[in-house]
């Protein structure tokens, strides 16, 4: 069962919370299964509750969210075999779980949703710094600033280089673009 997908130059990736492996790789181009790589679980480079909405790409990198860390991997064929190789793991900070929506902001850095915040989007590092940006509308001014996480929820996606992100409000037609 696949509930996440997203795909690079040279593959199409399928994520799934009830099968091993985790994430499945295809060819692009012909769609042929190339493999797989990640199992469920709580143990070292397992998946504990894999998280489609954190289920991205950074540049041509795959990057998985599940609800303890985020990785990101270098997915190639080598020999004709499927290599998966991390380059990148930051635990989640524990004020940010539940983290949704999960991206890469630059090489070190995790951008993403947090509830109940001031700000629409949460980062940290694999240091544990922490920070956040992107002011809400303000389309409600009688409302508590902490409620607009709720009032203002989206659909949101980058660009793959990271220099933009559009948001889409699910209860108002706005369209929001931040130049990053």
């Amino acid at each position: 069962e696949s509930f996440g997908f997203v795909a690079n130059d040279k593959f199409l990736f399928s994520l799934s919370r009830k099968s091993n492996p985790v994430v499945r790789v295809y060819d692009h181009k012909t769609g042929a299964y190339q493999g797989g790589f990640g199992t469920q679980g709580e143990g070292p480079e397992e998946f504990f509750r894999v998280n489609g909405s954190g289920f991205t790409r950074y540049g041509n990198d795959l990057v998985v969210s599940t609800s303890k860390n985020v990785r990101r991997y270098d997915v190639s064929m080598e020999a004709g075999q499927l290599k998966a190789k991390k380059i990148f793991e930051a635990k989640i900070p524990g004020a940010y779980r539940p983290f949704n929506h999960g991206f890469m902001l630059d090489d070190e850095t995790v951008g993403g949703r947090v509830g109940f915040t001031l700000n629409e989007f949460s980062t940290f590092n694999v240091s544990g710094d922490t920070s956040s940006f992107g002011d809400f509308p303000d389309l409600k001014p009688e409302l508590p600033r902490t409620a607009y996480s709720d009032l203002f929820r989206s659909r949101f996606t980058s660009k793959p280089d990271v220099s933009k992100i559009a948001s889409l409000y699910s209860k108002f037609p706005l369209l929001k673009i931040n130049n990053l």
